[in-house]
């Protein structure tokens, strides 16, 4: 499921949730593991992040176009119990994972790249290539990545200060015509977007921590006259 699916969902499964239940969440995002704890209190959750390029191109079909293919996860904040037997479900069904002290290094490494480009793709109908051409639409990117980096300094988050520069040379890796996931949910009218998960969670956490989020503000602000939600 993406984001918006997550509170129907889980109120769904909280009755089948005992106090001996994995949950690994797979979704997009850095305050996942808090939108779970808030409905569901008992059972395991892993803090965790995947690295996959795929998009759905039709009902049943599913592409896959790249990425590492890699589980990262770690210990629930709230509960240190962890039977080995996940692990070993993994290898069998051969998903590689990677097991961390610190999941929450990937988790924002991974949002830094995809909220930046998601929303600028998205505001502008613009492709990660032409992102890169243009020295408007990339600054809005590094913009973005560094008010994120901020963020994730002030939530002591372990992140070096070249993620940032790392983050908006990962485009570069991509082909020019690349459409991020955000981009194409947010170009279907009639379909529900993440909008909330990377901007609405920017914005919430710099105002809290005092940092200013203006570029992210006036991105979300766009959006959200471009597309309004049903």
């Amino acid at each position: 499921m993406k984001s918006y699916a997550l509170q129907e969902v889980l109120i769904q499964l909280k009755p089948g949730i005992s106090h001996r239940t994995f949950i690994l969440p797979l979704l997009n995002g850095v305050d996942i593991y808090e939108r779970i704890r808030s409905v569901i209190k008992n059972g395991i959750v892993f803090p965790s992040c995947v690295y996959v390029g795929t998009h759905i191109e039709r009902p049943g079909k599913v592409i896959q176009r790249g990425g590492s293919c890699t589980i990262h996860f770690g210990k629930d904040p709230e509960n240190d119990y962890m039977n080995p037997e996940i692990l070993t479900l993994l290898q069998q069904a051969n998903i590689k994972y990677n097991w961390t002290d610190n999941p929450y290094t990937e988790i924002w490494s991974k949002f830094i790249f995809i909220a930046s480009y998601g929303m600028v793709t998205a505001n502008f109908n613009k492709t990660v290539g032409d992102v890169l051409l243009s020295e408007k639409l990339s600054r809005y990117v590094k913009n973005i990545i560094v008010k994120i980096y901020n963020i994730a300094k002030k939530k002591q988050i372990p992140l070096l200060s070249t993620i940032i520069n790392e983050s908006y040379k990962k485009g570069e890796k991509f082909p020019f015509e690349t459409k991020t996931s955000f981009q194409r949910d947010y170009e279907d009218k009639d379909k529900p977007d993440e909008r909330d998960l990377f901007g609405g969670t920017i914005i919430r956490m710099g105002d809290k921590l005092g940092i200013n989020t203006r570029t992210t503000k006036i991105i979300y602000d766009s959006l959200q006259k471009k597309k309004v939600l049903k």
